[in-house]
């Protein structure tokens, strides 16, 4: 019985170890494409909380600021650190398996 990925449904047990490696390839360089997607979109989710909190007033940063620009700031901030720490671990997990090739 041939082993059969569970998410594209290709055949392993037919694959070459280079082909395989290649399917990890593509595989780490989606993530990656992903991860930094996510940090650009938290980083225009915060971008645009700190310009509605300036724009909400009159004159420029207001105390206490709008509850949406507060929201939209720690969302933005958030994924941004989670799509920084989603990078930091793709990287490091890369150097181990590159040692073990």
């Amino acid at each position: 019985m041939a082993k059969v990925c569970p998410h594209c449904g290709a055949s392993l047990g037919e694959m070459t170890p280079e082909r395989r490696a290649e399917m990890a390839q593509i595989k780490r360089q989606r993530h990656l494409s992903r991860a930094k997607s996510l940090s650009l979109m938290a980083l225009v989710l915060a971008f645009a909380g700190a310009l509605s909190w300036w724009f909400a007033g009159g004159q420029g940063w207001q105390w206490p600021p709008p509850m949406m620009s507060v929201v939209l700031l720690v969302l933005g901030l958030a994924f941004y650190l989670i799509g920084r720490g989603w990078l930091l671990w793709l990287y490091l997990t890369r150097s181990t398996v590159r040692r073990l090739l």
